[in-house]
C-alpha cells in the first residue's frame, strides 16, 4: 500500500469540500501520481468522499477521532526522539471511555457498506489513548474482517496485528524482531513553500526545501534509499505525508488551495514503479 495522509482541509471551507466536484478531481489527481492509499486521518469524510473512492480503487485507511487532552510534549515530542512508554498518570473518566468507543463504533457502522475501506486506526499518537488492548478487543469483535490498527505511530499494547511507526526525524532503517507485516503509516512531511500559495507566513515541515527540483529529488531519494530497500524486510505500507498544506503546514504534495502541485509527476510514478518491482520480487516468495 503506497499511500498519503490525508487530513482533509480546504482554505475556503476548512472541514467541508469548497464545491462538490473537487472531491473526485482530488482523487484522480492523486491516483494519476502513482498511489493508491489515502489514510484519512482524524476525520469522517461525507459518504461522497468514500464512493469515490470505491468508484476509482482507493484503499482507504480510516482513523477514528481522538478526542480528550493532546499534548505535545508527551503525544509527540518525546515519542519521536526516545520515549516510547505510554503515560499512565492520565485519568479519563468511565464516561468519556465509553463516549469514545461508541463514537468509533457508529463510524464503523456507518461506513460499512464501503469496500475501499481496509483498515481502523483507533489511537494515533498517543492522543487520548486508553485501556488499548481492551478498546482493541471491542472493535474487533465489532468487526471480524478489516485490519485494526491499535496504536498508529507508537504506545504498543502488545496486542498489535501490526507494527504500525511514524518516522520523520531519521533514518527509516527496519529492525523486525516479530513476523508482523510493518507498516509505516507515517514518513517525509518534506516542506516546500510556494509563493502567493500559502495560508500565513508561517511555515512548518519536517525537512525544508528552498526549490522545486531540490524537493522532488530529496523525495526521490526518500523512497529510493529508505522505502524500497525496507521492502525485502517486511514494509508492507507506506504513507507519506501529506496529501495538501495544511494552514501552516506546507508538507503536502499539493499547495492547501491545490493549485499546484509540488511533486513531479513523472519522478511519482517512478518511484510507484520502482516499488512495484521491488515489492514483486517478494510477493511470489
Amino acid at each position: 500500500m503506497h499511500g498519503l495522509l490525508d487530513q482533509g482541509y480546504y482554505p475556503e471551507s476548512l472541514l467541508s469540500y469548497p464545491n462538490i466536484n473537487c472531491v473526485e478531481e482530488e482523487i484522480k489527481r492523486i491516483k494519476e501520481l502513482g498511489f493508491n492509499t489515502l489514510r484519512k486521518h482524524i476525520k469522517v469524510e461525507d459518504d461522497i468522499w468514500y464512493y469515490y473512492c470505491d468508484k476509482l480503487g482507493i484503499i482507504v485507511w480510516q482513523d477514528f477521532v481522538n478526542m480528550f487532552r493532546y499534548s505535545f510534549t508527551l503525544d509527540s515530542a518525546l515519542p519521536t526522539v526516545l520515549w516510547k512508554r505510554p503515560n499512565r498518570l492520565r485519568f479519563y473518566s468511565k464516561k468519556d471511555k465509553d463516549f469514545f468507543v461508541s463514537h468509533s463504533i457508529n463510524i464503523m457502522n456507518h461506513l460499512h457498506n464501503h469496500p475501499s475501506i481496509c483498515l481502523w486506526t483507533i489511537f494515533n499518537e498517543g492522543w487520548g489513548q486508553f485501556d488499548t488492548t481492551k478498546v482493541y478487543d471491542i472493535i474487533r469483535n465489532n468487526d471480524s474482517k478489516l485490519l485494526i490498527d491499535s496504536a498508529s505511530g507508537w504506545f504498543k499494547c502488545g496486542k498489535e496485528e501490526m507494527i504500525s511507526d511514524h518516522i520523520y526525524f531519521k533514518k527509516i532503517d527496519i529492525k523486525k524482531k516479530t513476523n508482523k507485516p510493518y507498516f509505516l503509516s507515517e514518513f517525509g512531511g518534506y516542506a516546500l513553500q510556494i509563493k502567493d500559495h500559502v495560508y500565513n507566513d508561517k511555515a512548518f515541515g519536517y525537512k525544508t526545501f528552498d526549490n522545486y527540483d531540490l524537493y522532488n529529488n530529496a523525495i526521490y531519494d526518500l523512497y529510493k534509499n529508505e522505502i524500497i530497500p525496507n521492502i525485502k524486510k517486511g514494509l508492507c505500507a507506506s504513507i507519506y505525508t501529506q496529501v495538501s498544506d495544511i494552514e501552516d503546514e506546507i508538507n503536502g504534495i499539493f499547495t492547501y488551495d491545490r493549485k499546484v502541485c509540488k511533486l513531479d509527476k513523472n519522478i511519482a510514478l517512478r518511484i510507484k514503479k520502482e516499488i512495484e518491482e521491488e515489492f514483486n520480487k517478494y510477493e511470489e516468495l
